[in-house]
């Protein structure tokens, strides 16, 4: 019974932060098109859409992740009941500073692969047209949304309450791997999917090591806030196959050094709650 209703919350999270998204999209879809039918009756509305989603595409992303931080506040308010010790570790600088670059050399490995592997030309078509979505002409809510709000919405979500409860019903390696593959999906495309898949493992098994979200938020803002600038590195690099495999290798060895000190770490042998990890129980009863 306990492991059913684990498995249920699992999946309840996950839905609440689809249906978040969903209806904040649908929203703001539903007044901008709205304020264009009263200013210009009969325009063209299939046009507007398109310029009006391109635009403000992840202002809108920003208001459905700071609703879904509300209602995860909202829903430990219901029941602030520790359960369990805290036997996270305490990251220290050096511990954080790694997490935080083993994220920025993870994103330089990844878009190096991105080049390199032999993907069909429709294949990264429909992956650039997916990635612009995140690439807007509003530069500040860009940064907002990508490098700051959705390390702290994606890893409370699913580090922190989907992991959380997959935990209680299955072994961690199951359960990292689960939610790793559920945050994948969420993404959509087929490439973003695989790599954020891969991507969410890590993010997992850095989370189950240390025993603190902490430091998958770390390891997902330093991945996520190196999208503006690691094309710089690719575009000083030697313009040839042998350049872009020497960055890819480089990125995929210092990636794997940087998360050396996370792997020597002893995995908590209790739950890993931290200090404002609560059970939600009532809130999907």
């Amino acid at each position: 019974m306990k492991i059913l209703r684990s498995l249920r919350q699992a999946l309840g999270y996950v839905l609440l932060f689809l249906a978040i998204q969903y209806v904040c999209t649908l929203g703001a879809a539903v007044l901008g098109m709205s304020a264009f039918e009263a200013a210009n009756p009969g325009g063209d509305a299939d046009v507007f859409y398109d310029a009006f989603m391109n635009r403000y595409s992840t202002l809108i992303l920003c208001v459905s992740q700071g609703a879904t931080l509300l209602a995860l506040w909202g829903l430990s308010a219901r029941r602030r009941r520790k359960i369990g010790p805290q036997p996270a570790v305490k990251l220290g600088r050096r511990l954080a500073g790694c997490l935080f670059m083993a994220g920025v050399m993870g994103n330089m490995a990844t878009t190096g692969i991105m080049e390199l592997a032999p993907f069909s030309q429709q294949m990264m078509d429909s992956y650039a047209e997916a990635s612009s979505s995140l690439d807007t002409s509003l530069l500040w809510a860009d940064l907002l949304s990508v490098a700051l709000l959705a390390p702290l919405v994606e890893e409370a979500i699913f580090r922190g309450a989907v992991l959380s409860r997959l935990r209680e019903a299955m072994p961690d390696w199951l359960a990292v791997l689960l939610q790793g593959l559920v945050f994948g999906c969420i993404h959509g495309q087929l490439l973003w999917a695989c790599y954020a898949a891969i991507f969410g493992v890590l993010l997992g098994w850095a989370r189950v090591k240390t025993g603190s979200l902490k430091a998958s938020v770390l390891l997902h803002l330093g991945f996520n806030l190196s999208s503006f600038f690691i094309g710089i590195v690719f575009y000083i690099a030697p313009q040839t196959f042998g350049g872009l495999l020497a960055v890819t290798a480089a990125g995929c060895l210092l990636t794997a050094l940087f998360l050396v000190p996370v792997a020597r770490l002893q995995t908590p042998r209790q739950m890993p709650w931290e200090e404002n990890d609560y059970e939600y129980d009532e809130a999907w009863r």
